[in-house]
């Protein structure tokens, strides 16, 4: 259990900007600032008699041009803060992921390095001596063999000896030095495996202390263009972790835009009411899923998410929404832009409040009818919940499509999730699909049994789905 205040930490302000360009009479520069308005210059100056030979130089319309662009971009990064929180998100690693990275996970051992240098030999010895004497007993013509034998004979053993002695001093020593940096490496070695191993099997079995510490360390991480108030409870053993998330009454999100017109120049004006109550739709949906996406990625334990979406304060409520591990990688997998008010109201997760049935309006319902409509909610999937597990265990089959080999005697529909039915109704046409979907999201269902007939077609939807 624990409560955070997250503060704005992503803020794109307009700036003005300006560039130049050379042309016969000097620098000429153009300025735009956040409202519009182009000025230009000439060596400094707005009242240079050379303003007008700079407005017909070549370089002035690429260069209005590329200012133009830029405000754009701006203005348009600007609003993507506010709406796209929910765009590139990664999947969170799966079970399967980690465990398959424990049974890889390896001691390492330091690996001795051999001595380099080679053992003496009598052979080399010989040689060396044989030079040796070779310079002691010189001959103008020839050599004196009988004294250099002699030498040699004399001095062999004891020189052999003698190195044979200092080699393995040598060669000690290394064994030794060795030794020391094998112990020493062993340790951190280990230290690393049992910090893996440990760090591993927390991500796979959550135990509350590790989530505890690492939420608090990613909510300190969270980057949003506007404050968050956020409250949560983790169970390890219900595996599941639900937050109530506290946003301003009035969110800051850009009421400006900019666009580019045909003389290379942009035009800043005010959104419309229709694109200003589309960019908070976007903000307010998009933001579950960012935040689902965050406690997702701290343990393979966390296998649920509700998310309560609250004005500040908790007098007015927005969303409540339950997010499932597995249904939600396959969204982020398949869709890194996809549209949270379409995923929330139509998708696989329950479930929107909203304003009217079938609606993916953003709400303002006041505490007590938002809360009572959770409360509908959760009894209304609690008992789905019950009866299709009943139901699979006595036809021991999925609820998620009949598989292609049932063949085409059997009557049985075919069950898909909202999304799913949606693509189907939108692509064959029939309004009844449509509106059993509109009636399974006020009921809190998740998925709609659809006619076999369209077997085949979906089969090829998925087919193509894939593709792309």
């Amino acid at each position: 259990m624990g409560k955070y205040s997250i503060r704005q930490s992503v803020n794109h302000k307009i700036v003005p900007m300006s560039d130049s360009f050379l042309f016969n009479h000097g620098r000429a520069t153009i300025s735009l600032d956040p409202y519009g308005t182009y000025k230009l210059s000439v060596n400094g100056s707005e009242y240079s008699e050379f303003v007008n030979s700079a407005r017909r130089a070549y370089q002035y319309k690429p260069t209005v041009q590329s200012l133009s662009e830029k405000m754009k971009e701006a203005y348009d990064q600007q609003t993507f803060d506010y709406t796209h929180l929910n765009y590139n998100l990664s999947p969170s690693a799966t079970r399967a992921s980690i465990e398959n990275a424990l049974d890889k996970l390896v001691l390492k051992k330091y690996k001795n390095k051999p001595f380099s240098i080679p053992k003496p030999s009598e052979a080399e010895i010989r040689t060396e001596l044989e030079y040796e004497a070779s310079q002691l007993y010189f001959k103008t013509f020839g050599q004196d063999r009988e004294h250099i034998d002699e030498y040699i004979n004399s001095h062999l053993q004891d020189a052999l000896d003698q190195r044979l002695k200092t080699w393995q001093s040598l060669s000690d020593y290394h064994d030794a030095i060795q030794s020391q940096n094998a112990g020493k490496q062993n340790l951190i070695y280990y230290t690393e495996y049992v910090e893996k191993k440990e760090g591993l099997e927390n991500i796979l079995k959550g135990p509350e202390r590790y989530v505890e510490t690492e939420i608090r360390k990613m909510l300190g991480e969270i980057r949003l263009p506007f404050d968050v108030e956020l409250e949560y409870s983790y169970s390890e053993s219900n595996k599941r972790v639900d937050i109530e998330v506290e946003v301003p009454y009035s969110i800051p999100i850009p009421f400006e835009k900019a666009s580019l017109l045909s003389s290379g120049k942009i035009s800043v004006k005010n959104k419309t009411a229709k694109e200003q109550e589309a960019d908070l739709k976007l903000c307010l949906f998009g933001l579950p899923f960012y935040i689902a996406s965050k406690f997702f990625d701290i343990s393979t334990n966390i296998e649920t998410i509700s998310i309560t979406e609250w004005t500040e304060g908790k007098t007015y409520g927005h969303i409540w929404v339950e997010f499932h591990r597995d249904e939600f990688n396959d969204l982020i997998k398949r869709n890194r832009s996809f549209d949270p008010v379409y995923y929330i109201t139509i998708g696989h997760f329950y479930s929107p409040l909203s304003s009217s049935k079938g609606s993916a309006s953003a709400i303002n319902s006041s505490r007590n009818v938002f809360l009572k409509r959770i409360a509908e909610i959760k009894a209304i999937n609690n008992n789905r919940i019950i009866q299709s597990q009943a139901m699979a265990s006595a036809n021991k089959r999925s609820f998620t499509a009949y598989s292609s080999g049932d063949g085409d005697m059997n009557p049985d529909p075919i069950t898909l999730s909202l999304s799913e039915a949606h693509i189907l109704a939108k692509y064959v046409n029939d309004p009844s699909i449509e509106n059993d979907v509109t009636n399974a999201v006020w009921a809190g269902e998740r998925t709609v049994a659809v006619p076999r007939k369209y077997l085949e077609i979906w089969e090829k939807i998925k087919k193509e789905t894939w593709k792309k």
